[in-house]
């Protein structure tokens, strides 16, 4: 993939020096470029997204622990509901109710819905981790903090959050290194004039920059490897054995 990206003319040869460059990622790096473009609507993506699940499944896990009933029942159908189906189902569900004419909101076509797409798609996994979290903490420091006087609020930000916190951000490594290459959504739902790595790869390949789409392949797996790399330093790997 990494000689692929800096061939020059294919058929060339492998083997000669002369025809590997670098020009190829200046091409598709530039500034202005596409390829800049759909790196930083995909890496921007991979960032809120995440953190938007992250919020969201510490909540639910919260509500699917301590509250039995028709709120549990529903946000705990709703959060797994996307992981027993097809994203390609998924996705053409949320096309359908976006534009259905009693929508007053309209995000459909917008850098918002494939936002909308993300999230939806990954909060299952997330919610697997909060899950696996909650049964893990104890309810006595709950308890105890409610017979001080604490609110149910600040008991969930300044207990239940934090130790929710490790299970979390390995929820949210996953999240980010799966919706940067995310396709099937990406590919469905991508506004005019806004393309992400994977739908620039994709268009590349069917369009003949075989070397331009080995270029994002090459920097997207990069990136995402760095930010693993990082999450092992802080973490050894694990930050949930991490917190102790």
């Amino acid at each position: 993939m990494v000689l692929a990206s800096l061939v020059k003319i294919w058929g060339g040869g492998f083997f000669n020096l002369s025809n590997y460059t670098f020009q190829n990622y200046y091409e598709v790096f530039g500034l202005h470029s596409a390829g800049f473009q759909a790196l930083w609507i995909s890496f921007s993506l991979g960032l809120i997204a995440p953190t938007i699940i992250l919020f969201g499944a510490a909540f639910i896990s919260y509500v699917l622990a301590h509250y039995k009933g028709g709120l549990a029942f529903t946000l705990n159908f709703i959060g797994f509901l996307p992981r027993s189906l097809p994203k390609v189902v998924v996705v053409v569900g949320l096309i359908l109710a976006w534009n259905a004419p009693w929508i007053g909101i309209r995000i459909y076509n917008t850098y918002f819905m494939l936002l909308l797409a993300y999230v939806v798609l990954y909060l299952p996994d997330a919610l697997r981790y909060g899950d696996s979290g909650m049964r893990n903490i104890t309810r006595n420091l709950e308890n105890s903090a409610l017979v001080m006087g604490a609110s149910k609020w600040r008991v969930f930000t300044k207990i239940i959050f934090p130790l929710l916190r490790p299970y979390l951000i390995a929820s949210w490594i996953l999240s980010f290194i799966i919706s940067v290459r995310e396709l099937v959504a990406s590919i469905l739902l991508l506004p005019p004039g806004i393309e992400t790595t994977a739908t620039y790869i994709f268009s590349q390949f069917e369009q003949g920059g075989l070397s331009e789409a080995m270029c994002m392949a090459t920097v997207t797996i990069t990136l995402t490897v760095v930010v693993l790399l990082v999450f092992n330093l802080k973490y050894g790997g694990d930050p949930v054995k991490s917190r102790t």
